[in-house]
């Protein structure tokens, strides 16, 4: 799948729902998408999935020790996918 490692995946969730992410060998980037066949909560009618998406790839990257990691880049990939690239700060 695009390079990324497809198993083990984290879950985080977020208000929008819970998702899935999978990490990308180079360690730069990583994919979500919706977990548990997309099950998302109420607060997916007012926010847009790429900025629902967004706060689990920050929760993770935040929960993963990488919180002074801005994303830098974000795409869809397919259907409800997400990928965000990453350039972690020096400390």
């Amino acid at each position: 799948m695009l390079g990324f490692d497809t198993t083990p995946s984290d879950e985080v969730l977020v208000p929008g729902g819970l998702f899935q992410v999978f990490e990308h060998p180079k360690r730069d980037r990583i994919m979500t998408k919706p977990s548990g066949g997309g099950i998302l909560t109420a607060q997916s009618d007012v926010a847009s999935p790429a900025s629902i998406q967004a706060a689990a790839a920050r929760r993770y990257l935040d929960g993963t020790g990488r919180s002074r990691c801005p994303i830098t880049f974000v795409r869809e990939i397919s259907g409800p996918q997400y990928e965000f690239r990453f350039n972690c700060l020096p400390d």
